[in-house]
């Protein structure tokens, strides 16, 4: 949390309610190939039941970046530890954590969209909960079933309540 600390999470802050966005959803369209996969397929499925998607792929000015972060509805992102990082012996290997709670979640939670990820220890270690504050994705393996997802209103509760506790910690430090 400290990167989005109370005196520069203002620059993602969005002052437009959730439930006033555009049916939206920036997916992260940058990292190694099993996440732009994934985020590809999660398009799809989203495209399909009526929400459009934009992907941050790294292509955009800062200030493209932040207006995007703050008006989209979602922003989703994975947590996996990328392939690269995980090296040297089995015992080793086992010590290294299997999810990393990226920037993108921080930002998310700042703008006032709706986070949707894999849960991590991070999150888990500051109270935030699958379903009250942020919507948890598929393993890699259940990306392949059927989406259900919710209604705009649910995607608001879910994200106000996601930036609520995000805001709280910030005031605690």
């Amino acid at each position: 949390l400290w990167t989005l600390n109370d005196k520069n999470y203002k620059v993602f802050h969005s002052d437009e309610r959730n439930i006033d966005r555009p049916k939206v959803v920036l997916l992260a369209g940058t990292g190694e190939n099993r996440r732009i996969s994934y985020m590809n397929q999660l398009a799809g499925k989203l495209n399909r039941i009526g929400w459009d998607t934009t992907f941050s792929n790294g292509k955009l000015s800062w200030d493209q970046y932040l207006g995007q972060s703050k008006n989209a509805s979602a922003i989703a992102t994975t947590n996996w530890m990328h392939k690269i990082h995980i090296r040297g012996t089995k015992k080793s290997r086992n010590k290294i954590a299997k999810s990393t709670t990226t920037h993108r979640v921080w930002e998310g939670f700042a703008s006032g969209s709706m986070v949707m990820t894999q849960r991590t220890e991070v999150l888990d270690h500051f109270g935030f909960l699958p379903g009250k504050h942020y919507f948890e994705l598929w393993s890699e393996d259940d990306i392949q079933g059927e989406i259900v997802f919710m209604d705009k209103s649910e995607v608001d509760r879910i994200a106000t309540s996601g930036q609520k506790l995000f805001l709280d910690l910030l005031k605690r430090n």
